[in-house]
């Protein structure tokens, strides 16, 4: 049984596949066996070998010589291995036939000779009969065990992991199994904003498979399972996508666009860090203003170094510039520059968070209108007098409204913000009831509109 190559990283919000391909099975079995035929007259001294026993053409003074047919059949009957594990026959006056007596591999013949001109030999091997045949209701598991006392990119240990599911698949004519694990992923990650540094990161799980094969015995009884192997350490990130790594070990939880100005902009960035990446050795903010730079130098991040992990790096906007740029500087490679956020200054907006795709959030400010929308509801019933009313219910939802986007900024938005029902509006939660995106290709004016409502909520969910 074969498990297929697992990804040592993957996200739990799409389908996690484990596949396992059995041996054949159903396959006729037989015995090994060997046919051994004596042509013409043998030289003296040549030597046959049988299972690494040798016996000799010469004078019959041992038990180990022959001359004929006849003579090996004796001298191949002295050897007690042999005669425990095959049938030894003389079908014909110048052969000698050797059969396994139990079916199955393990009985196959190593035979040889220095004599191959008067000593030709006809070799079998045998065929087992498979597992599915002897045992009833064969079929394979998987076991998730999830939690291990594990870095992420540093050392790794089982020694803590809990049974997170089990699975189980009974035979198939293509041998091949396979199971979603997602499910039993999700359950140890949440959607929270940030991690404390030296903690196992909620937003990460580790995990490992173990797998053989279930059966019941011929009578019927209770299943029974044999372990066959279990796999490394892994990682799953309550994601939908993992975005590529920026540095090495390094993973920034956000496909947001570079912008310019007038667009919404980022103000909080979630890292994926692995424990290896710990040469980092600063994060920095740089800002602009009328042409003239300043950076802030701030140190590496607390706990980067211990353990690997999902970190949070706030990314305030300096409102007195018009560019901020986040970066790394590490001691052996130049400044790895991140995302560029931009603001236009003249006008006020509202912040959203929201969960992305790629496991992290996104904050973006809507720069447009803010307007209330009313919705009201109306229940009634019927009497004498006709149609009267029950009651009626007002919901107050909010309205933002961005102004012009670019393309690639609007199609991002859309499909990201799109996907998500909550998060949050200026710290506080609120669902997002509908989104509106409006697009004209001819005159290349793209707009969006978003309504939400406060509402309580625990965290944020892909």
């Amino acid at each position: 049984m074969v498990l297929d190559e697992l990804e040592p990283l993957v996200a739990n919000g799409a389908p996690v596949l484990v596949s396992l391909r059995s041996a054949r099975v159903g396959g006729t079995p037989s015995r090994a066996r060997a046919q051994i035929l004596l042509v013409g007259a043998l030289p003296a001294g040549a030597e046959l070998r049988v299972n690494g026993f040798a016996f000799v053409c010469g004078e019959l003074t041992r038990s180990d010589r022959f001359q004929d047919a006849p003579t090996l059949l004796a001298a191949l009957e002295s050897v007690p291995q042999l005669v425990g594990q095959y049938e030894l026959t003389q079908p014909s006056g110048d052969a000698v036939l050797l059969v396994a007596r139990d079916e199955g591999s393990l009985g196959d013949l190593d035979v040889s000779t220095t004599a191959e001109a008067q000593i030709l030999l006809d070799v079998t091997d045998g065929a087992p009969r498979y597992r599915s045949q002897l045992r009833a209701e064969w079929g394979v598991y998987c076991e998730v065990w999830a939690q291990c006392g594990s870095d992420f990119g540093g050392q790794t240990t089982k020694a803590r992991a809990v049974l997170a599911q089990k699975f189980e698949m009974r035979y198939r004519p293509d041998n091949r199994y396979q199971f979603d694990i997602a499910d039993a992923l999700q359950q140890y990650t949440q959607h929270t904003l940030t991690t404390a540094p030296g903690q196992i990161p909620d937003r990460l799980v580790s995990y490992f498979v173990r797998y053989g094969e279930t059966y019941a015995d011929q009578r019927g009884g209770f299943r029974r399972r044999r372990n066959v192997y279990e796999s490394e350490v892994l990682w799953a990130l309550e994601a939908v996508e993992l975005p590529s790594e920026v540095a090495p070990g390094v993973r920034v939880l956000s496909s947001a666009p570079v912008e310019r100005v007038g667009t919404p902009f980022q103000v909080a960035y979630l890292l994926l860090t692995a424990a290896a990446a710990s040469e980092l050795e600063y994060w920095s903010t740089e800002t602009a203003y009328n042409g003239v730079t300043s950076t802030i130098r701030r140190d590496a991040l607390p706990g980067v170094a211990p353990m690997g992990g999902v970190y949070c790096l706030p990314f305030v906007f300096d409102p007195t510039k018009q560019r901020s740029t986040l970066g790394f500087a590490r001691s052996s490679a130049p400044d790895v520059e991140i995302r560029t956020a931009t603001l236009d200054l003249t006008t006020s907006g509202r912040a959203i968070s929201f969960a992305n795709r790629q496991g992290g959030f996104d904050t973006v400010v809507f720069l447009g209108a803010q307007e209330p929308a009313l919705k009201r509801s109306a229940s009634s019933y019927q009497n004498a007098q006709g149609e009267q009313l029950r009651r009626v219910e007002l919901e107050l939802p909010v309205r933002l409204t961005s102004k012009l986007l670019e393309l690639e900024y609007w199609n991002w938005l859309r499909t990201e913000l799109g996907a998500t029902s909550s998060g949050w509006v200026d710290g506080r939660p609120v669902t997002i009831s509908d989104l509106d995106a409006q697009g004209d290709p001819i005159k290349a004016e793209y707009s969006l509109s978003v309504e939400y409502k406060t509402a309580p909520i625990k965290g944020l969910s892909n």
